[in-house]
């Protein structure tokens, strides 16, 4: 009776350490798996993340120096366009009125906005027959002083935002999973080993 109770727990233990040996197996299966799948994809994510890193610090140089050209300008130009700027904001001041009414009247379910842009088309029109035949503007700054004050090329924040947001869409997907799709794998694999190895 102890011989066969012996060689039943032998044969069960030969079957665990099959088992365990499956799961070894298995294990180096899933790691190959995942070194294979990173040695393919992880240089794709590096080209990729390059570039990304590329045109970013590109969008970064644009905007900072873009920015930092427009300041400088505005600065030197600061004593000149002073009158300009204090008649523009007077001008904004005395349009708060007919913006509240415009705001009023939308409330009351009136195409208010509609009518506003359709008298800026006409002033706009009437502005450029004057530009044509007198030369000058009646409702805009000359181009001269819209140019030394108000106008400058630049990267706006949000483009740069916009890039910004891009760029980290692109690193979430597809960068990081070429980076890291086989480490899953391979610490999968060596979980499965661990575990097989610790039950022997």
């Amino acid at each position: 009776m102890g011989f066969f109770a012996d060689l039943g727990r032998m044969i069960k233990r030969a079957f665990r350490i099959m088992g365990q040996l499956g799961n070894i197996a298995r294990g180096l299966g899933e790691i190959t798996y995942g070194v294979g799948k990173t040695a393919f994809e992880a240089p794709r994510g590096i080209v990729l993340a390059w570039v990304q890193f590329i045109i970013f610090i590109q969008t970064l140089w644009v905007f900072a120096t873009t920015n930092l050209d427009c300041a400088m300008r505005m600065m030197n130009n600061a004593s000149y366009c002073a009158f300009f700027y204090i008649l523009d904001v007077l001008g904004q001041m005395l349009y708060l009125i007919p913006r509240l009414a415009i705001y009023v009247l939308n409330v009351m379910g009136l195409p208010a906005t509609q009518w506003e842009t359709n008298i800026w088309d006409f002033l706009e029109s009437v502005d450029r027959w004057f530009i044509d035949h007198v030369g000058i503007h009646i409702i805009h700054f000359p181009k001269s002083i819209r140019d030394s004050c108000f106008n400058c090329r630049r990267l706006k924040p949000q483009a740069f935002l916009s890039k910004v947001e891009k760029t980290a869409a692109e690193i979430k997907n597809p960068i990081m999973p070429l980076l890291t799709g086989g480490i899953g794998n391979m610490v999968g694999g060596l979980s499965r080993i661990s575990n097989a190895v610790g039950s022997f």
